[in-house]
């Protein structure tokens, strides 16, 4: 794991103190910028696809739970690399030969994950990635 991985992994596991109140769940370390969140599943990597894609490219990223709807994100986004502590078979298939990545624990699936589900069969991160924003969609207006 390189440097900034590492202080990727470090920013989730102790936050940085100044901004966060409670645990961070999602770190990302790209050049000299840093990005922590609290929000939990795809909600930090949709805000940065959204509101600021450029940081995502080349970034290093630590999470918490990666799923395969994270995974297509990170792919979209074209992150160089993630570390996970928790990290589905399906997520890993979609990572491999895309983004060098370590995990913790592997598991099966992400059990009642909406947006993993709403990916399944989809191969492509462009299409996953539109799928996911139309879902979220829907959530909003329920």
């Amino acid at each position: 794991m390189n440097a900034t991985l590492e202080k990727a992994k470090a920013l989730l596991n102790k936050g940085d103190g100044a901004t966060l109140g409670g645990s961070p769940t999602f770190a990302l370390v790209n050049g000299g910028q840093v990005y922590v969140s609290e929000e939990k599943g795809i909600k930090p990597l949709m805000c940065l696809l959204s509101d600021n894609p450029a940081l995502l490219n080349g970034a290093s990223v630590a999470d918490r739970i990666t799923g395969r709807a994270s995974a297509f994100l990170l792919i979209h986004g074209k992150v160089k690399e993630l570390y996970t502590e928790l990290i589905s078979e399906s997520a890993c298939a979609v990572l491999d030969g895309g983004i060098d990545y370590t995990f913790d624990k592997s598991v099966e699936k992400i059990e009642n994950c909406i947006m993993e589900q709403a990916v399944h069969g989809i191969t492509d991160s462009g299409q996953a990635y539109e799928i996911l924003q139309n879902k979220i969609k829907t959530f909003t207006k329920e």
